[in-house]
């Protein structure tokens, strides 16, 4: 909906004479109401962000029982480096969930200040713009190197 939103203010942001769809009045709405289902929809994805989070957090934590004649030492201790493995690779959910979430918090100065429901200047919206671009380039750069470390390995 933000997307249409904006879409359909597109023209009348433009400035150019004689391409008005709307007028200054509606054009403004529909600004600001594109703005409000952005908000909306930064806001829903913090908190699936917080509910996967819970999730993550709660995997694995079960109590496992061991039976000396159930497996033998080796069968152990593979199956204590899956359970590592495991570990590790949810904590690594973990990080990129939360980084994302931090990211959709900042985000939220945009359409908050533009509706008024975030207080914040220009000039401080514009350094939160700046590190939510810099937290998402991360997750870029992260993703390239996995990427080119798989290509090595072939």
């Amino acid at each position: 909906m933000y997307l249409l939103l904006e879409t359909l203010h597109f023209p009348e942001a433009l400035a150019v004479e004689g391409l008005s769809l709307w007028g200054t009045q509606k054009a403004e709405v529909l600004h600001v109401e594109g703005q409000r289902f952005w908000f909306l929809a930064l806001t829903c994805a913090v908190a699936a962000g917080w509910l996967k989070l819970r999730r993550l957090g709660g995997e694995g934590d079960g109590v496992v029982v061991k039976e000396k004649n159930e497996a033998t030492e080796e069968e152990e201790k593979e199956r204590e480096r899956e359970r590592e493995k495991e570990a590790q690779n949810r904590r690594g959910q973990s990080q990129r969930v939360l980084r994302r979430m931090i990211a959709d918090v900042l985000d939220l100065a945009v359409p908050g200040a533009v509706v008024g429901w975030v207080p914040a200047s220009p000039g401080m919206v514009g350094i939160l713009m700046l590190l939510s671009t810099w937290i998402t380039g991360l997750e870029v750069w992260e993703r390239c190197g996995k990427e080119i470390d798989a290509a090595a390995r072939e």
